[in-house]
């Protein structure tokens, strides 16, 4: 694991953001903690991933494969997760402030004492969540049609 850190924290910056960039690649499976925040890790499989507390703040997780992931306690505040694949991933206790799940599938991911009231949901599955009194949920967005 700390082989996997060492190398993931050299990657270089990507050209056009500043972020380290790291897009496609298959770490199925891997265990990782620590701090990546900014990475841009698009299109990446991360399935059945142990990634608990790890801070990711501000990463680009577009289209990610994180089913069945641990992400228990991680920090994905700010992360931009739109199209995710997070069915079963366990985000309990997550800090999730400001990320963007548009079109992402969170079917049955585990979402107990998690505060997603300050995220983007807009065409996210959020079928047989699992969810407790210290899940919060976004305010429904006003219709428009009725205005």
């Amino acid at each position: 694991m700390q082989i996997a850190m060492h190398i993931l924290a050299r990657l270089p910056d990507h050209a056009d953001g500043g972020d380290k960039y790291l897009s496609r690649v298959d770490l199925r499976r891997i265990q990782l903690s620590g701090t990546l925040d900014h990475i841009s890790l698009r299109h990446a499989t991360l399935n059945r991933a142990w990634l608990r507390r790890i801070s990711l703040r501000g990463a680009d997780l577009t289209d990610v494969d994180l089913r069945q992931a641990n992400l228990e306690r991680a920090n994905l505040a700010e992360a931009r997760l739109a199209g995710a694949h997070l069915q079963g991933a366990h985000m309990r206790e997550a800090v999730l402030r400001g990320a963007d799940f548009r079109g992402a599938d969170l079917s049955k991911a585990d979402l107990r004492d998690v505060d997603l009231s300050d995220t983007r949901l807009a065409g996210a599955k959020l079928d047989e969540i699992v969810a407790n009194t210290g899940t919060r949920l976004p305010a429904p967005e006003p219709d428009e049609s009725q205005a």
